[in-house]
């Protein structure tokens, strides 16, 4: 029976909602202010009537904030829970996991285990040996993992060192910071034979019973990892259906991987509760097991395995006798055989999903809540204010009057209209836009008849002039980044940006920029924050975003203008003479893209100066406000074409430092210009960013390679202080530049570090000088090829890139001793404890 429509007599929760409320508090305010002057109160009076049509749009506004989340955000721009919830792998089952899914139909099983590499230290010498010697320390590199496969029994010898190298490559791809690879191998198996006596029911066909226990066995010995259907997984959690890597052939679940661990003991108890569930099976009078190979006539109940093996049953290994009631039978092996192929292919049959699952944003209904009629036309017709007009009065006392109060209707219904605009626009409200610095969106009432009548100016631009905050706007997109921000956990330190930026102190709106980048970019962020590079993509060694999660997550934090590696000491620039009517040589810049051909000026200064030095000033500071999109102005020529300028704002008046000497039909062209010099800036001549050195990735391959020194820190008493490879880092940084010059910027660099890089990895922090960068760029360049392509010369470039690194040391500005002067120079005061004396130049 369907349930009847109703409306319920109930008050509405909200007093927004509530009309009888919202008019007695009309009245009430009425009686307080005019008591004296207006006592007729009843409904046929014309303020009364008014008054409810001013309820009537109060409740209509109110009830569309009450559609349903999924209509009201139908045009915004989701995550799903695949892209939200998974991440790269971190435990050993997310690299199971990972594993079963790239190779459904050639890997079984996979285990995932802890391994070490054996190094010695001579405390005497402090120095670390391949081999023990006398007095010598013994300790293990961590941080290493065992992949051992158990392949499909389709899957023959010719494919196993293919499969081997693909999945070396699978796991290169997505790797741990701090962590590297032992060994892949498939894994070594012990050959079990089952002997047993087993009855059968009476109308049991032999063959498929045969091929039936067969399978039983093996799947016991080795079991099937499930994959299950999204369908199949309704009342679990999102976040537990879709935790660790994402999966396209099916979902696997925590508790089926802690299932198929490696078995340890094979007991004939277990095996005969496994045979005894097919059907056709009654009884099984007697069972042996013995390993292939060994003495037939040996009998084991329970049958130890070794931890490096995992048990097997082959068919032709099996030893089994059929009996109906006394007679026994013998089954047709190849029959048999066929059978059992046939189950196994409907098993992995049912490892076959087309498509990877998801769970779909909710779509809603799209009904635009900005879409209203005016109170003015909800009126009758007797008052003139609506599309219908004066009926009957035309006088231009009546005309008037009518349109005294269309004015002041007017001030009610914009009122309503921006309230439903803002309601609209709540996909661009929330938004991850970084240049869009909007928070206010005004609606426009554009149904008013005579509404030229009504007002001198344009009556869009009149409210948007009206609503025109140009100060609180931005103030006000940052508090909702921030509430964005929160709600995954994250926060940005405003003031640290603010103050330090690449060209001084940052304003707004590019704050503005640097968090909206982050909060677009944060799916990716939060899902490979414990990634580590992949150093085997020959493809992706240097100007590559193939970089850390930790880096590329530290980077948006600190605001630089990319995360790529790339070089942050070879910025080169181009300058040229001109010479006036007056003879005098002048310099003038110009920033010249050379990794095109051919090669391309991107700008050219707009000052004349009188030598080399002021013009190489003057281009850094070109090139430090060309990285934020909010220094640059798109304007319009005198014959209508458009054209993009570089501006110093921090000046009085502001100051065009740069331009780009090429017009442009439409403003939106020059735009996509602006935009693509950002990214050309950032990528090409930024001198921020910083390099995240692993020294697990330099481990000694062979006695040939070169090792680390050992720590400062160790000790004889401890062992595993003589380690330099278990989960250490070095992080380079340019110790020059407006901000990472500075000592301040230089601390809220080092507490991001920290707070940012996983709690096990222990980093090195150096901010160097250029030539030391230089230095440090070229070999770590040449170690990162090595690595990837396996050079026969590895050992030398590391043995170089080794020497570079233990030489590295921060630089550090010159302290400033206080000559008691009020005006005096106070830049990093030298302070007990704190300061360092410095050898570095100031800016």
């Amino acid at each position: 029976m369907k349930p009847l429509l109703t409306i319920d007599p109930r008050p509405a929760s909200s007093p927004a909602r509530d009309f009888a409320t919202l008019r007695e508090t009309g009245l009430e305010e009425i009686r307080r202010t005019a008591g004296e002057t207006w006592t007729d109160h009843n409904l046929h009076d014309p303020g009364i009537t008014l008054l409810e049509l001013l309820c009537y749009g109060i409740t209509d506004a109110a009830y569309r904030t009450t559609f349903a989340d999924a209509d009201l955000f139908a045009r915004c721009d989701f995550p799903t829970a695949r892209a939200a919830l998974t991440c790269e792998p971190v435990t050993a089952n997310d690299y199971r996991r990972l594993i079963l899914d790239a190779f459904p139909t050639e890997i079984r099983n996979v285990w995932v285990e802890p391994a070490t590499r054996a190094l010695y230290a001579d405390p005497a010498t402090r120095q670390l040996l391949f081999k023990p010697a006398d007095r010598t320390l013994a300790f293990e590199i961590h941080g290493f993992h065992r992949i051992r496969l158990q392949l499909h029994q389709h899957v023959g010898n010719a494919a196993r060192t293919a499969l081997i190298a693909a999945v070396t490559r699978l796991y290169h791809a997505h790797r741990n910071l701090g962590e590297d690879l032992h060994s892949v191998a498939v894994t070594d198996t012990l050959p079990i034979r089952v002997c047993a006596d087993i009855q059968l029911a009476p109308a049991a066909d032999i063959e498929k019973a045969h091929a039936a226990i067969i399978h039983a066995i093996q799947n016991f010995l080795n079991p099937a990892i499930p994959r299950h259907p999204l369908a199949n997984l309704t009342g679990r959690l999102a976040e537990e259906i879709f935790s660790g890597p994402p999966m396209v052939n099916g979902f696997i679940l925590e508790e089926d991987l802690d299932r198929t661990t490696s078995v340890s003991v094979v007991r004939s108890s277990d095996l005969i509760a496994e045979i005894l569930r097919i059907p056709e099976v009654i009884a099984i009078p007697r069972i042996l097991l013995n390993p292939v190979g060994s003495p037939e006539a040996s009998e084991h109940w329970e049958l130890p395995v070794a931890a490096e093996l995992e048990p097997s049953l082959a068919f032709a290994d099996a030893r089994l006798h059929f009996y109906k009631d006394l007679i026994p039978f013998q089954p047709d092996l190849a029959e048999s055989l066929a059978e059992l192929e046939i189950l196994r292919a409907d098993e992995l049959r049912r490892n076959d999903f087309p498509d990877a699952e998801d769970f779909p944003v909710p779509a809603g209904t799209w009904s635009d809540p900005a879409e209203f009629t005016t109170l003015q036309e909800s009126l009758p017709a007797t008052y003139g204010c609506g599309s219908r007009g004066l009926n009957r009065d035309r006088s231009p006392a009546a005309v008037s009057k009518a349109r005294q109060l269309q004015a002041f209707l007017l001030v009610f219904d914009q009122i309503l209209a921006n309230d439903l605009s803002q309601l609209a626009n709540l996909h661009r409200l929330f938004s991850s836009d970084p240049d869009l610095t909007q928070t206010l969106f005004p609606g426009t009432v554009s149904s008013v008849p005579a509404l030229a009548f009504l007002l001198k100016k344009p009556y869009a631009q009149l409210v948007a002039s009206a609503l025109a905050e140009p100060t609180a706007e931005p103030i006000r997109r940052s508090a909702i980044l921030d509430h964005l921000l929160a709600r995954f956990g994250e926060r940005f330190a405003d003031d640290v940006l603010m103050n330090f930026g690449p060209a001084g102190l940052r304003t707004v709106p590019a704050v503005i920029h640097a968090k909206a980048t982050f909060l677009a970019e944060l799916p990716q962020l939060d899902a490979r924050r414990a990634r580590g590079h992949d150093l085997r993509d020959i493809g992706g060694i240097w100007d590559t975003e193939n970089v850390s999660g930790f880096k590329h997550r530290l980077e948006r934090l600190l605001g630089f203008p990319t995360f790529t590696r790339r070089s942050v000491w070879d910025i080169t620039y181009d300058f040229y003479e001109e010479k006036d009517a007056d003879s005098v040589s002048e310099i003038r810049f110009r920033i010249v893209d050379r990794k095109t051909k051919p090669p391309r000026t991107l700008l050219s200064g707009t000052t004349r100066y009188p030598n080399k030095d002021a013009a190489e000033a003057e281009m850094l500071r070109a090139i430090e406000l060309g990285m934020e999109p909010s220094n640059f102005d798109v304007k319009q020529a005198v014959d209508g074409k458009w054209f993009v300028t570089i501006v110093d704002r921090t000046v009085q008046p502001e100051n065009i430092v740069a331009m780009r000497k090429k017009f442009f039909r439409t403003r939106e062209q020059a735009v996509t210009v602006r935009d693509l010099l950002v990214d050309i800036f950032a990528d090409r001549f930024s001198e921020e960013g910083c390099f995240v050195v692993e020294h697990l990735s330099m481990w000694p391959r062979s006695d040939a390679w070169p090792l680390l020194a050992a720590p400062l820190e160790a000790t004889p008493e401890s062992p595993a202080s003589w380690d330099p490879y278990s989960f250490h880092l070095h992080i380079v940084l340019p110790g020059w530049g407006a901000r990472l010059g500075d000592p301040g910027f230089r601390a809220f660099v080092e507490q991001t570090i920290r707070r940012e890089l996983p709690a096990h990895l222990i980093a090195r922090i150096c901010f160097i000088g250029r030539e030391p960068m230089r230095e440090f760029e070229e070999n770590y360049r040449a170690w990162l090829t090595a690595l990837a392509t396996d050079a026969a010369d590895s050992p030398a470039v590391l043995g170089r890139f080794i020497e570079c690194l233990e030489n590295l040391h921060t630089i550090y500005p010159t302290g400033t001793l206080h000559d008691c002067k009020e005006d005096g120079d106070e830049r990093n005061p030298v302070v007990l404890g704190r300061t360092h004396l410095g050898t570095q130049a100031p800016p």
